[in-house]
Parts: structure tokens; C-alpha cells; sequence
């Protein structure tokens, strides 16, 4: 069999991303699991872990999660009840938008609020109840529908249609 000579292989270390989980007003943190995850979308790969909790009940949650290289996304699994607020990459608003990793170890600070808008209704097909529809909530402005979003939630109507979602 021929070999391949001549090729050079570099290879890089990709920066962990490295940050904490806190909650909006002061409010502590549920005493639940928080899991956090960096998504590379055009391959799917991803990673998740679960923040390590704090000495402190209600404190800040710390993480740490592997870099990945390219269009990178912060993926946060919220406890019952709260939803994501904010997500800052050394001080920059990167809600809900994809980035990349650049030099060394960045600084991550989620925010994460109980302070949710419920939406609640029925539906119904044909005149009657439609138990075990989906249902999709989402934002007016399309442009807040691209993945990584906050602003498209599904739920599912259970017995006699009704539904209830949570928006932040």
C-alpha cells in the first residue's frame, strides 16, 4: 500500500470555557441540578456538565466545560420554574447568539430568572378538545427564532386541550 508523505498535522488546545450560574435580583438559586453545555451546531457536536453546586445554598454555581473549536453555542438545562435571562462572555452580551473562542480561557456568567410570563390556553380541532397537541410559543420578531434561542418553547395541551408555557 502507498503512504502519504509530506503532510504536516497542527494541532491546536482549545481554551475550557469556564464561568458561573447566578440568578437574577438577588434571588438564590433552587437547590437543584444545573446543567451547562457548549453546542457546536453545524456538526452537533456537543458536551454537557453538571454545574457543581455551591457551599453556600442559593449561592453561584460554578463550571467548566471542554472548548470546542468554530460557531459555538451556550446550552444552560434550568431547573423547574426558572428560565435563562443572560449569558456574558467576558463582559459581552452573547444571549441567545453563537461564538467562538478566541485566546485564552473565557469568562462566562449565566444568569438565570424565576421572573417568568405564563401563557396559558386551549386547544381544540374539529370543536372539540385537543388533548396531546403541540403547541409552539415564539417571538413575533422572527429574527428570534434562530437556534441558539430562548424565544421558541414547546409544550404539549393535555386533558381538555389546555395548555401553559413560560417565557422570560
Amino acid at each position: 500500500p502507498e503512504g502519504v508523505s509530506g503532510l504536516t498535522v497542527t494541532t491546536i488546545r482549545t481554551p475550557p470555557i469556564a464561568g458561573t450560574v447566578v440568578a437574577d435580583g438577588g434571588t438564590p438559586l433552587p437547590n437543584q441540578v444545573i446543567s451547562v453545555g457548549v453546542r457546536e451546531p453545524s456538526s452537533g457536536a456537543d458536551f454537557h456538565i453538571t454545574a457543581r453546586r455551591p457551599d453556600a445554598p442559593g449561592g453561584a454555581v460554578a463550571f467548566r466545560v471542554p472548548g470546542m473549536l468554530g460557531q459555538l453555542a451556550l446550552t444552560v438545562d434550568t431547573p423547574r420554574g426558572w428560565m435563562l435571562k443572560q449569558v456574558e462572555l467576558d463582559g459581552r452580551d452573547i444571549t441567545d447568539r453563537l461564538f467562538e473562542l478566541r485566546g485564552s480561557s473565557p469568562d462566562v456568567r449565566v444568569t438565570l430568572t424565576n421572573r417568568l410570563t405564563r401563557v396559558s390556553g386551549t386547544v381544540r380541532s374539529g370543536g372539540r378538545a385537543a388533548a396531546g397537541a403541540m403547541v409552539v410559543l415564539f417571538a413575533d420578531d422572527a429574527s428570534r427564532w434562530a437556534f441558539p434561542t430562548r424565544h421558541v418553547i414547546t409544550t404539549r395541551a393535555v386533558e381538555r386541550g389546555a395548555f401553559t408555557g413560560a417565557v422570560a
